[in-house]
């Protein structure tokens, strides 16, 4: 049985894109003294989702871009 994440990769994006919006949407509409807890989960979320949407290209970037480190070996 494969994991959902590569059976669906293009549904894990929009859940991720999903959350990463409405974390955003609650951070910039609710005051963080009247809601700290709230603000400090939204912010989790923002961070997190925001880095496994971007850590896929990241890495291809830095294979692409990046010299190897044992070529001159």
């Amino acid at each position: 049985m494969t994991k959902i994440a590569e059976r669906y990769p293009c549904t894990l994006m929009l859940a991720l894109s999903v959350c990463c919006l409405a974390s955003i949407v609650w951070l910039l509409t609710h005051d963080g003294c009247a809601h700290p807890i709230g603000n400090s989960i939204a912010l989790v979320v923002y961070m997190t989702s925001g880095t496994l949407l971007l850590l896929p290209r990241a890495v291809e970037w830095f294979d692409r871009y990046l010299p190897d480190m044992t070529e001159g070996e």
